[in-house]
């Protein structure tokens, strides 16, 4: 089932967020699977995996997910499968 996006019947604290994520969603704008991949993984093995777990990940991709288009989506799951596939081998949750 889709779920639309309406800016406008989100609290201030939400449209905050949103226009954060708009923010991060442009400085990545262009690039390709790859490097949005690899820049995920520098983050994550930044901090020992604490801010980027697979539940975080799951969260995330259902908080964005109304707001992509399917090309969007199909390259989030791409590299959310691949993160939680590695988080499996490793042990972590």
């Amino acid at each position: 089932m889709k779920q639309d996006f309406d800016y406008n019947k989100l609290t201030p604290e939400q449209k905050k967020q949103a226009q954060e994520l708009k923010k991060t969603a442009e400085k990545y704008r262009g690039k390709s699977e790859k490097e949005l991949y690899a820049e995920l993984e520098r983050i994550r093995n930044s901090d020992g995996g604490k801010n980027i777990t697979p539940a975080k990940m799951r969260a995330f991709r259902q908080k964005v997910a109304p707001m992509l288009t399917p090309e969007q989506k199909r390259k989030l799951d791409s590299i959310l499968g691949r993160l939680e596939k590695e988080n499996s081998h490793s042990g972590k949750k």
